[in-house]
């Protein structure tokens, strides 16, 4: 519990540049202010992954629920054929399947034999099967689809509703596959991304500060240090920015603005704006 309290003072007083701060800071051994922000980041980004999350979280549960709902849907007599490249089912007409996700109708899938690719620019579809190929929805390409051909390797494959009946346990077992490979990246890839690029830019600053000091007792251990102490403000502003969906490179800038900023006032109020004391660090 004291820790913690120790922890929260220390981050209340390092959110703004202050005198107080800064001279205490500059007694501090290394490791403490190492430990602040190595906690800092990684109490920010599990807050952070757990508001991200939660809803796409949800959104892959929602997901599920109307996929089985679809396949529900899918009329009993409906078989499709696939065999050498082609494919043909034993209706006379295109088939259609609508499925209801995020309070939105979505034409999820088209069989249609007698249609070309591009035709799914015109149904607006997610999905289209075609005698020979399947096609998806592209918003990336010029065109707007992708288009592969159907396996002339396979023989004579039977797909009706009993069989996507069947398939549903391994939809379930991909999409939570998918949900707990998401969580992993968020959290795991996420924090290490961040530790990476906030300390590199972090020990960038604090060099040349140092280089611009040269003349005062400023080692640059300890001018990374109080920058591990700087970039509180500005990293708890990252988070929250894309929490918004700010686009990512204006969040990328808003950090490295700051964090200059942040960290030149507290090396000012350190070093230049009171007598400093003698800093017994050893100079690099």
């Amino acid at each position: 519990m004291r820790k913690v309290k120790t922890f929260l003072s220390v981050w209340q007083n390092s959110l703004f540049p202050n005198d107080q701060l800064s001279r205490k800071i500059i007694r501090f051994n290394f490791g403490f202010s190492y430990r602040y922000y190595l906690l800092l980041i990684l109490s920010l980004h599990l807050l952070f992954s757990a508001l991200f999350l939660f809803p796409r979280l949800l959104k892959i549960n929602q997901l599920k629920n109307s996929l089985f709902q679809t396949i529900n849907l899918v009329p009993d007599r409906l078989t499709i054929f696939f065999d050498r490249g082609l494919v043909w089912s034993n209706l006379d007409h295109p088939y259609l399947a609508w499925t209801d996700f995020d309070r939105q109708k979505i034409l999820l899938f088209v069989l249609d034999e007698n249609a070309g690719p591009n035709k799914i620019n015109q149904y607006h579809s997610l999905m289209m099967l075609t005698r020979d190929y399947f096609v998806l929805t592209n918003l990336g390409s010029a065109s707007g689809f992708a288009a592969f051909p159907v396996s002339r390797t396979t023989n004579l494959l039977t797909v009706n509703k009993t069989v996507l009946m069947n398939a549903r346990g391994e939809i379930n077992s991909f999409l939570i596959v998918l949900a707990l490979g998401l969580s992993g990246l968020i959290i795991f890839g996420g924090v290490a991304l961040v530790f990476v690029c906030e300390t590199a830019w972090l020990i960038v600053l604090s060099a040349m500060i140092r280089l611009i000091l040269r003349r005062r007792r400023a080692s640059f251990v300890k001018l990374l240090q109080i920058a591990f102490h700087a970039a509180t403000f500005p990293l708890a502003l990252t988070y929250i920015l894309i929490l918004l969906q700010i686009p990512i490179m204006a969040v990328v800038r808003v950090n490295l603005i700051l964090t200059i900023i942040y960290l030149v006032g507290a090396v000012y109020e350190t070093y230049l704006g009171r007598t400093p004391r003698l800093d017994r660090s050893t100079e690099t």
